[in-house]
């Protein structure tokens, strides 16, 4: 079954890379993430013989003769017309997808032994991982692979039926050796497969195909819808203008391209410089240029894509196209569109011909305008080495031909998932997968399904609950509490705060990620991102051994002054403040007219200190008092 791997949910990019490296498993061996060929449970005879009968509707013996395809589509995919062109082995599963959409373009592919994609400005990266896991399906679902069990291992189980729209269906569940599991829906009327559901961790995407036609002996279909679980919008459709099939794979283009990323440079030939930037919030902010215009402030952010605000994209004239639903670490979902902007500057380094989300702020509800217009990161990231010096507040990129590692710290090695950095960790000796990322504030996200399985609000004793933070989407939702010892590869970090989630969907909501490592963590090291080379250092500075404070105070407070949240038995608790109390001066100030790095400081400031309080309350106002303390 063709389902056109359609690069609209992200751009598609990637670091710099020449050939795979001897690490990287080829297809017939398990990957990274994935179920291992030998706990597969064996396939269901009831589930072949339905597979059969789909061969058999759709060409039968033709099949296999068959050596590729050959496919040009039109698409329409988020707003976007343009079109899409595959080749497929389906001998050895190899394939090359090129799309062309307006302001998105890219290109993927299996060339037998690495899965690859490469961006609009000639950067080529390996899929590894998880991301790696996910384009094994891919190619094995393109390459009809459950046609031909003697040469694609799976597992496949019939798992139940549907009846929807005027179909009554049979469910198979897929598991490809190496790959992601997803499910098809065959016709028990017609043998045709009708609808494929692929599950991802923040969505679940359902592609409907349909418009059957025969083409050389075999019968295929020609349109293929996809969308949402659970919505019934349809966002992206496909439609075959041209399917050839031949007995051979001359002339496909499954060679994985040569890296050549043309479309960086800093100035004055120069292979490293240096810039400056400043934290707020937690939030590491540069001051960058687009289409000559500016500086604008952009959150540098491992975990994001190149993303403006709309009132920025207006302001410099970018056609917004497309229409989108965007996911964050927040529960929601919201909408966003594209802009390419022709040219970037981050200080002395220009990028040029750039896609840019174009993301609403008020999707972050803080109650205060954000100190940022957009974000940037992975395009950046992937192009070059980024050397952030906490202690000195500098971010120093440098080619990645050019860059020294030998005083870079100790050695991380992570790979990419849905191109944010991921690492092998533990948190006090139980293992998982963690993400790196600058744009979270905290010190460490763990994950609600990793908190369940592991039961962690139980073992860490965990008492309340309150807003954490918020990102795209809302609010996060967690259990504070401080663990013993956080390890990133060979690198221990002693008692961090560490928030348990209780986000029932969004980013926060991935079963097979431990836990977000974010600047709490990050501001202790001088931190080098090497995407080239799948490599993170992290070099302690004079933070790394400070034990991390938590809100001592027991509450906090909207940008008006009232109390939005308090602690259970802590400090303002105990002092008898309520959320919604109106807080009309902290030691003689107006907390209204204090920044967030005040407020941040007062909270923080030494155990035993104490801060006087005049609150607003029904029966007037009053004055209390309350003193500092641990709360965690």
């Amino acid at each position: 079954m063709i389902v056109s791997v359609l690069p609209f949910a992200g751009a598609i990019a990637g670091p710099t890379v020449d050939q795979p490296t001897a690490d990287q498993p080829t297809i017939d061996q398990p990957a990274v993430i994935g179920v291992p060929q030998a706990r597969l449970p064996p396939s269901d005879p009831a589930a072949l013989r339905l597979l059969a009968q789909f061969k058999e509707a759709t060409g039968g013996a033709v099949w296999d003769k068959v050596g590729t395809l050959h496919i040009r589509e039109a698409v329409l995919a988020n707003g976007l017309n343009g079109g899409a062109e595959t080749w497929v082995d389906l001998k050895t599963m190899r394939y090359a997808l090129n799309v062309d959409a307006g302001p998105v373009k890219g290109m993927e592919g299996f060339d037998g032994a690495a899965f690859w994609d490469r961006d609009a400005g000639g950067g080529v990266h390996l899929k590894q991982g998880a991301d790696r896991a996910d384009a094994v399906r891919d190619a094995y679902d393109t390459a009809f692979g459950y046609l031909f069990p003697d040469r694609f291992p799976a597992s496949i189980t019939l798992v139940g039926e549907a009846h929807d729209s005027g179909h009554d269906d049979d469910l198979l569940r897929i598991v490809p050796v190496g790959g992601a599991p997803y499910t098809l829906s065959i016709d028990r009327k017609t043998h045709l497969i009708d609808r494929i559901v692929v599950p991802g961790p923040i969505e679940t995407r359902v592609y409907d195909t349909s418009d059957y036609r025969p083409v050389a002996g075999l019968i295929l279909p020609f349109l293929t819808r996809s969308r949402a679980d659970g919505s019934s919008a349809i966002d992206q459709t496909a439609r075959v203008v041209t399917l050839d099939v031949a007995d051979t794979d001359a002339g496909a283009p499954f060679a994985m391209p040569a890296s050549n990323a043309t479309d960086v440079s800093i100035a004055g030939g120069k292979q490293s410089t240096t810039l400056p930037f400043t934290v707020v919030g937690g939030t590491m902010l540069v001051d960058v240029k687009l289409n000559g215009k500016g500086p604008f402030r952009l959150a540098l952010d491992t975990g994001a894509t190149n993303s403006i605000e709309p009132a920025l994209a207006r302001e410099l004239g970018l056609p917004i196209e497309g229409a989108l639903r965007g996911h964050g670490v927040g529960e929601a979902s919201f909408d966003a569109g594209y802009a390419r902007v022709a040219r970037l500057d981050v200080g002395e380094v220009g990028l040029t011909d750039q896609l840019f989300y174009v993301i609403p702020t008020d999707s972050i509800d803080l109650g205060s305008r954000l100190p940022f217009r957009g974000l940037i990161g992975y395009e950046l990231l992937q192009r070059l080495v980024a050397t952030i010096d906490h202690d000195k507040h500098s971010l120093t990129l440098t080619r990645p031909d050019a860059f020294d590692p030998r005083d870079a710290g100790t050695l991380v090695p992570f790979r990419l998932r849905d191109r944010v950095p991921e690492v092998d960790g533990s948190i006090d000796g139980i293992g998982g997968r963690f993400l790196i990322d600058t744009g979270n504030g905290a010190s460490l996200d763990l994950m609600r399904p990793f908190v369940e399985r592991e039961g962690l609000a139980q073992r860490y004793g965990a008492h309340f609950t309150l807003i954490t933070g918020y990102g795209f989407g809302g609010a996060i939702r967690a259990d504070v509490v401080r663990v013993g010892q956080l390890k990133l590869g060979d690198v221990a970090i002693d008692g961090p705060v560490t928030f348990l989630t209780r986000q029932q969907s969004g980013a926060f909501n991935d079963p097979e990620i431990a836990g977000n490592v974010g600047e709490g963590i990050l501001r202790r090291f001088t931190v080098t991102f090497d995407y080239s080379k799948g490599r993170l250092y992290l070099k302690p500075n004079r933070f790394f051994g400070e034990r991390e404070v938590f809100n001592r105070t027991g509450f906090t407070i909207k940008q008006d002054g009232s109390v939005f949240e308090v602690v259970p038995g802590g400090p303002a608790d105990q002092a008898g403040l309520a959320p919604g109390t109106r807080i009309l001066s902290i030691d003689g100030r107006d907390p209204a007219q204090m920044s967030n790095e005040e407020r941040d400081a007062m909270s923080h400031r030494p155990v035993g200190t104490k801060l006087r309080l005049r609150i607003h309350t029904d029966a007037g106002d009053r004055d209390v008092e309350l003193t500092l303390r641990d709360v965690v």
